[in-house]
């Protein structure tokens, strides 16, 4: 309680200055170790998400039989994964998810296969390696990369991305879309059926839509339950979208091999963003936690899942796009 009571303290000067304007440092920026502490107590709603009860265990509309749900999953985040699967569990999203094993940016070595990464471009994201570390590997873009240019992480992220989409289209040929997740995601909306639902039913303004995102940077960690909306233009944020066939497919023939003009995969210009027909749900109906607040710190005991979501169907590499992808998933 001491500890929590102390991690506080710049919040409560913060008030008591606001009559003289002092500068003072705010709730949002105290310092790394308060926020973990407050983030192990459990203290802060982005921590602390509000329960989800929306999902149900039965289908909520018959358009959504047999939509396979894929979930991005690194060997090393177990953790991750029993959190999401006690989410999921005895919900129509669990019992139609498997997981995909993610690539992991740590296991890289100097050299990648050139039809996937361009030989310049790994080598001068490989000098960068070690200078600092996010959770797909090191080489946060804070230290000396710009924004939209590629890292370690980014590479292994549309490496995995491109291994759901690759499953989407070799099983369950007859979904007309699928939904694609991070192992992050931590809160669904008490609407997220209904939006699901009006996804699947084609109803305006989806019509003709090639992918849509669930989750995005738009209000991040807010967990707003207001009436969600399918608006136009996307945003930034991968963690849970839904595509359809032709977009896997058109996104699979765009993305390697990776180059020096190569966007990140989140990219306005990119190969999402800036080529296929994008909408977003507005506010987001899933949420996954702002890297900036420490998402990424395990838990001190791991989580013991009652029911662990299955892998997904081996590929077929003879049918894939990029059997060489294979090269780098964890066998």
């Amino acid at each position: 309680m001491v500890g929590i009571l102390l991690a506080m303290i710049p919040c409560l000067v913060s008030v008591i200055a606001l009559a003289s304007n002092d500068p003072v440092p705010s709730c949002a920026t105290g310092d790394a170790e308060s926020l973990s502490l407050l983030q192990a107590q459990g203290t802060h709603s982005r921590y602390e998400p509000p329960q989800s009860k929306s999902l149900g265990d039965s289908l909520p509309c018959k358009e959504l039989r047999g939509v396979p749900i894929y979930i991005l999953n690194l060997d090393r985040r177990m953790d991750r994964f029993h959190s999401l699967s006690d989410l999921l569990h005895g919900t129509w999203l669990g019992q139609q998810a498997c997981r995909v094993r993610a690539v992991d940016a740590h296991n890289f070595s100097a050299r990648l296969d050139p039809s996937l990464v361009h030989e310049d471009l790994w080598n001068s994201v490989y000098k960068l390696q070690g200078t600092s570390v996010n959770e797909q590997g090191p080489g946060f873009h804070r230290v000396a990369y710009k924004k939209q240019s590629q890292t370690p992480g980014s590479i292994a992220l549309r490496m995995g991305h491109a291994l759901m989409w690759e499953h989407a289209l070799q099983q369950n040929a007859d979904a007309p879309f699928a939904i694609f997740m991070e192992d992050d995601v931590n809160w669904f909306h008490p609407q997220f059926n209904e939006v699901v639902c009006s996804i699947a039913q084609r109803r305006e303004p989806t019509t003709g839509w090639e992918w849509i995102q669930l989750q995005n940077k738009e209000g991040q960690d807010k967990f707003s339950s207001a009436q969600p909306e399918i608006v136009a233009k996307t945003h930034f944020h991968l963690a849970m979208y839904a595509m359809t066939r032709d977009a896997a497919n058109k996104s699979l023939h765009n993305a390697f091999p990776i180059d020096t003009q190569s966007m990140r995969l989140d990219a306005p210009k990119g190969i999402l963003r800036g080529s296929l027909k994008g909408f977003r749900a507005s506010p987001p109906v899933a949420n996954a936690p702002d890297s900036k607040y420490n998402s990424d710190v395990q838990k001190a005991a791991l989580i013991q899942s009652v029911d662990l979501i299955s892998d997904c169907q081996d590929l077929n590499a003879t049918a894939m796009f990029y059997p060489q992808l294979l090269v780098y998933q964890p066998l």
